[in-house]
């Protein structure tokens, strides 16, 4: 794909890709991060426990784990303009349904999707430092990249705690609105759709692997956090039907699957994913 999108080599193009690089970045952790110490008053203040009120947190991981390497593999396809405006509009309007929420099930439903949206703004970044910036500058998106994620670890408790100390724990999801304007005004000249994008992603595959890591992901928590039986019971189920399936499809080799079906006979891959 690199002569889709072509190299940036003007330097005003490359420091603008990096800024949208930290900014996606930064942001969807900065989101997540906030929500984890405000969650024991945003339970109490909808009239849940601690336990239901971590689904605040565990749908919007959920969401952005199930489908951030389907969104890569669009973006990657030559698609990286579409799936940009499409997770600002995505993430931006289901960050004002957040703030609206004054039940816990509208608010857990609109962090998945707020999830989603992060998962299309999260696969930007990747596709950016591999296919457009220049090779020689490619470590230097990756650790703009990694400081993002730390400092929005840092930062975003304190912001949390701040904003829910001087006014309602609601304006932790409106803060975004302004940001992705901004990100908007500041990606669309660059994050483009080409002309001839290559082939989007095997529907079977897509599905398979979103369903494999929610079921999971959600399985799990149902187990920490002691949950009812039956629920556990059809997460698993779901979780092991849908491990197979996405095996099949990856064994089979057949089709632009999400997961390129090499890297199972990878022995190192597979080193690191068992370990």
């Amino acid at each position: 794909m690199d002569e889709v999108y072509g190299r940036v080599t003007d330097r005003r193009g490359v420091l603008t890709l990096l800024v949208l690089v930290f900014g996606v970045t930064i942001m969807d952790g900065i989101d997540s991060s906030m929500v984890t110490i405000t969650i024991p008053r945003m339970a109490s203040e909808l009239g849940a426990g601690v336990v239901e009120g971590s689904w605040i947190l565990n749908a919007y991981n959920i969401g952005l784990a199930a489908l951030l390497l389907v969104f890569t593999k669009v973006s990657d396809s030559g698609r990286i303009g579409s799936v940009f405006i499409a997770g600002l509009i995505v993430f931006g309007s289901s960050s004002v349904v957040c703030a609206m929420s004054q039940s816990l099930l509208p608010l857990v439903v609109s962090r998945f999707v707020q999830g989603v949206g992060a998962a299309m703004l999260g696969s930007i970044a990747p596709v950016v430092i591999v296919r457009m910036l220049p090779e020689g500058m490619r470590a230097r998106g990756f650790s703009i990249t990694a400081t993002a994620v730390g400092l929005s670890i840092m930062v975003g408790p304190f912001l949390g705690g701040v904003i829910v100390s001087v006014a309602s724990w609601h304006w932790m999801f409106l803060v975004n609105v302004p940001v992705c304007i901004l990100l908007f005004i500041l990606g669309r000249g660059r994050m483009v759709r080409v002309g001839d994008p290559g082939d989007l992603p095997d529907g079977r595959s897509v599905v398979f692997v979103a369903c494999t890591v929610a079921s999971v992901l959600a399985f799990l928590e149902t187990v920490v956090s002691g949950e009812e039986t039956v629920i556990s019971v059809i997460l698993g189920t779901v979780a092991v039907v849908s491990v197979i399936g996405t095996a099949v499809i990856l064994r089979g080799g057949r089709g632009n699957t999400v997961i390129d079906p090499s890297l199972l006979h990878n022995r190192e891959f597979l080193l690191l994913v068992s370990t």
